[in-house]
């Protein structure tokens, strides 16, 4: 039987770890540009909200810029409604059964 006393400190888990410089690199730059995409698509529809009003409603001649502004607010309004009601129906199919609630 062996001691535990016999074993090296070097020998185990982190003896066999090999440290990597390139590999470290290339991970902090696939992270960084992974930070990158995630800030961009989360600013976005907020940046580019008064292009879709300008193009869709006002160069038509529908609405004006506020009353655009005011019925695109209300379509996400509405959408989040939509997304809370999805939750509550993936609930109720846990609990009663995914035929009833599709039915």
């Amino acid at each position: 039987m062996e001691k535990l006393e016999d074993k090296s400190p070097n020998e185990g888990i982190t003896s066999k770890i090999q440290h990597n410089k390139g590999y470290m690199a290339l991970l902090i730059v696939i992270l960084g540009l992974g930070h990158v995409l995630d800030e961009y698509s989360s600013l976005a529809p907020g940046m580019i909200k008064s292009s879709i009003i300008d193009e869709f409603f006002v160069s038509i001649g529908w609405k004006t810029q506020d009353e655009a502004l005011q019925f695109m607010n209300l379509l996400g309004m509405s959408a989040m409604v939509i997304m809370i009601g999805a939750t509550l129906f993936k609930s109720l199919q846990d609990v009663y059964g995914r035929k009833l609630i599709f039915v």
